[in-house]
């Protein structure tokens, strides 16, 4: 049964959260990545001269996570994250956040 107040306070909380995410991301990142990823036509990587920022995609997930159990997804996202966080510690690599 559709109840039209819940779906207003859905609609609000998920209001509320994108406006938290887009303040985040207003503080992180300089304009012109901040228009790109707007766009939606984001660059691999964007070099500063005391930063780089990196968007990373895995390609094909949605496709997998059709076909593989919830357990399987999470599991694979973890050890892909978890590998990422070792490399960044390797090479010395501050990571601000990881999003997934």
């Amino acid at each position: 049964i559709f109840d039209p107040r819940r779906a207003s306070a859905d609609h609000k909380a998920i209001c509320e959260e994108h406006e938290r995410v887009s303040e985040l991301l207003d503080s992180m990142l300089p304009k012109e990545v901040l228009a790109e990823m707007k766009s939606r036509h984001l660059s691999l990587a964007y070099t500063y001269e005391d930063m780089t920022f990196l968007f990373a995609d895995i390609v094909g997930f949605t496709r997998y996570c059709a076909t593989h159990s919830a357990e399987q997804a999470v599991h694979l996202v973890t050890r892909l994250f978890a590998e990422f966080d070792t490399e960044a510690v390797r090479l010395g690599i501050y990571k601000v956040c990881t999003i997934g």
